[in-house]
C-alpha cells in the first residue's frame, strides 16, 4: 500500500479547480463588423448565451496541466511503498588517537591495527543503522554525529592521525553521558591499547572492546632543561631524567649531541620502574641545539630524543633607584646584572607601572620575622626567607590575581604581580630596616627575582608538547622546539578490559521511495505541454 511521508502535500491538488475554472470561463469576445456570421456559427451560439461560462471540451493542454498538477503533488508528499519493519541501532565508534597509539609493536603501529579493527567492525553494521565516529587525543572531539552514511565516517576515519599528547578520556564521558540516555542505548566500541585507561571512572560506562598492543619494555625521556649558572655567562646546566617503564633491568646509552656534533655519552643500569638523571656543564656562546638520544631506539620512538634550543645569556639590564651600598654591591657582583641609567627593569623605593623589584618605605616601626614564605615561587629559590628580620614594615594588600611571597605574624609584607608580561616583586620594607645585608642568600634572592622579572618581558618558547602544540617538533620558524616527554603515555602496556556493551535495537521501516520517477515525469509533462502550447499557437 502506498504511504506519504509528506500526505499535507495532497492539498496542491485543489489547484485543478482553479485550472477547470479558467477552461470554462469564456472569452472576452472583441467586437467585430463582419459581412456574415455564417461561417461562425458556433462563435454567434456563444455572444448569444447569457452566462459566463461554457461547455468544457475536449483539451490537450488541460490534460497535460492538470497532469503536472498531480505530479507536482506526488513529488512533494513523497509516496513509498513500506517495506518489512527491520531492527536497527545506533553505533558510537571511538579510536584513541595518543602518543602511545604510535607503538610499533603492532604492524606497522597500534594505531593502524586499531584503525582497520574498526573497519573490519563497521561491515557488520546494517545499512539501516546509524554511526558516530569520536577521536580521543588532546581532547575528544566528535569527528561525525550519527549518521546511515557510513562512507563519510570510513573517509574521516582514514583521514585521522595522532597526536603526541595523552588522550582525555575524562571527556568521553561528558560527551558520551547525554547519548546513553536515548532509549534504546547506543552501542559503543572503543578502539585502543587501553594503557593509562582511567578504568575506575569508566566503570559505569558499557562498552565493547577493540584491544590492541603487545606488553613491551621501554625507556623513555621524562624531562630536560636549560638551566642559567649564577657563577658564568659562557655555560648553562643540562639537566635530564630517564626513567625504565619495564619490568626488567636495561641499560641505556645515552649520548648528548650540540649541533648535530657529539658532545658527551652516558650510561645507565636501570632497574624495573627505576629512574635516572643527569646534570652536567655545556658551553653556550652562539645559539645551539642540543639533543639526548636514547640507544638503541625502542619501538616508541617519540621518548627516544629530547631537543633543547639554548641561547646565550644576555646581560639584564637593570635601572637603580636605591641609594643603598649593600643593594649597589650585590647587583655589581652578580655577572647576569648590568647597571644602566635607563633599563626596562627598575629597582626603586617608589612603586611604579614598570617592571621591577620594589621595596616600599615601612610605617610600622617593630621587629617581626618573616613566618610564613612561598617557597615555591621562583626569587625565594634556595633562599630561607625565615632567618629574615625586619624592623619597620607596612603591611601590604596584594592586588587581585598577585601571588603571596612573604608573611610576617601581622600580615602581607611581600607580593609577586603579573600583568601582561609586565611582573613585578613587591615588598613592604626597605633594605636599611631590615638584616638582608647581612645574609648570603640576599644576592641569590636579587638575581632569581630578577631573573623572574626578566623572564616576563622575554618569555621562553615552549618545550613540551600540549593542548597549544600536539605534535613534536620546531616551532616559530625554528627558534623554539616541542618535545614528548608523558611518563603517562610512556608507561605503554596495555590494561586487559572485558566490559561488553548490552545491544539494544528499535523497529524501523524500511521505504522504498520513487520520488525521482515523479519528478522525471513532471518534466516530461512541461516540455510537452510547452511544445502543444507553442504548436497550437503557430498554427
Amino acid at each position: 500500500m502506498v504511504q506519504f511521508s509528506n500526505p499535507a502535500a495532497l492539498w496542491f491538488l485543489t489547484l485543478t479547480i482553479p485550472i477547470i475554472l479558467l477552461y470554462l470561463l469564456k472569452r472576452r469576445r472583441l467586437d467585430k463588423i463582419v459581412p456574415s456570421t455564417m461561417l461562425w456559427k458556433q462563435a454567434l451560439e456563444d455572444t448569444q448565451a447569457y452566462t459566463p461560462f461554457q461547455k468544457l471540451r475536449s483539451n490537450l493542454l488541460l490534460l497535460l496541466q492538470l497532469l503536472a498538477v498531480v505530479l507536482l503533488t506526488a513529488l512533494l508528499a513523497q509516496p513509498y511503498f513500506p517495506r518489512p519493519s527491520k531492527q536497527s541501532r545506533q553505533w558510537i565508534l571511538v579510536i584513541d588517537a595518543s602518543a602511545s597509539m604510535q607503538t610499533e609493536d603492532e604492524a606497522p603501529n597500534r594505531f593502524e591495527a586499531a584503525r582497520k579493527k574498526l573497519r573490519t567492525a563497521m561491515e557488520s553494521i546494517e545499512a539501516a543503522d546509524e554511526v558516530m565516529l569520536i577521536a580521543v587525543g588532546s581532547e575528544a572531539s566528535i569527528l561525525q554525529n550519527f549518521t546511515l552514511n557510513h562512507e563519510i565516517i570510513r573517509k574521516k576515519l582514514s583521514q585521522l592521525e595522532t597526536e603526541d599528547v595523552a588522550g582525555q578520556w575524562e571527556q568521553i564521558l561528558l560527551i558520551l553521558k547525554p547519548l546513553l540516555k536515548r532509549s534504546p542505548k547506543p552501542i559503543v566500541m572503543i578502539a585502543s591499547d587501553f594503557a593509562n585507561f582511567p578504568l575506575e571512572a569508566m566503570q559505569a560506562l558499557n562498552f565493547d572492546v577493540l584491544q590492541v598492543g603487545h606488553a613491551i619494555e621501554n625507556l623513555g625521556f621524562t624531562r630536560a632543561v636549560m638551566e642559567p649558572l649564577a657563577d658564568t655567562m659562557q655555560e648553562q646546566l643540562l639537566f635530564f631524567q630517564l626513567k625504565n617503564f619495564s619490568g626488567n633491568n636495561k641499560k641505556a646509552d645515552v649520548e648528548i649531541e650540540q649541533n648535530n656534533e657529539l658532545l658527551n655519552a652516558f650510561e645507565f643500569h636501570l632497574g624495573p620502574m627505576e629512574e635516572a638523571e643527569k646534570a652536567f656543564r655545556v658551553p653556550v656562546v652562539t645559539a645551539a641545539q642540543f639533543r639526548i638520544r636514547l640507544k638503541p631506539e625502542d619501538l616508541f620512538s617519540l621518548d627516544n630524543d629530547f631537543v633543547l634550543m639554548a641561547h646565550p645569556r644576555a646581560k639584564i639590564q637593570t635601572q637603580l633607584e636605591v641609594d643603598n651600598s649593600f643593594l649597589k654591591r650585590a647587583l655589581q657582583v652578580l655577572p647576569a646584572l648590568e647597571i644602566l641609567p635607563l633599563a626596562p627593569i627598575k629597582i626603586s623605593n617608589r612603586l611604579q607601572d614598570a617592571a621591577g623589584l620594589y621595596f616600599l618605605r615601612g610605617e610600622v616601626p617593630d621587629i617581626h620575622p618573616i613566618v610564613q614564605w612561598n617557597q615555591a615561587a621562583s626569587p625565594l629559590r634556595f633562599v630561607d626567607a625565615g632567618i629574615w628580620r625586619i624592623s619597620n614594615y607596612q603591611i601590604l594588600e596584594p592586588p587581585a590575581g598577585s601571588q603571596v611571597l612573604l608573611e610576617t605574624s601581622k600580615g602581607v609584607v611581600g607580593y609577586l604581580q603579573e600583568t601582561g608580561g609586565v611582573r613585578k616583586v613587591v615588598l613592604g620594607f626597605q633594605m636599611e630596616d631590615t638584616n638582608l645585608a647581612l645574609l648570603a642568600g640576599f644576592p641569590i634572592f636579587v638575581e632569581n627575582a630578577m631573573e623572574w622579572i626578566h623572564a616576563g618581558l622575554h618569555p621562553d618558547k615552549p618545550t613540551l608538547t600540549g593542548h597549544e602544540y600536539t605534535q613534536e617538533g620546531e616551532i616559530d620558524s625554528g627558534k623554539g622546539y616541542v618535545n614528548f616527554a608523558d611518563t603517562r603515555e610512556s608507561e605503554l602496556t596495555p590494561a586487559r578490559i572485558q566490559t561488553r556493551s548490552k545491544p539494544e535495537t528499535k523497529a524501523t521501516v524500511l521505504r522504498h521511495d520513487f520520488s525521482n520517477w515523479f519528478l522525471m515525469a513532471l518534466l516530461g509533462v512541461i516540455i510537452l505541454e510547452w511544445w502543444v502550447f507553442h504548436r497550437k499557437e503557430s498554427v
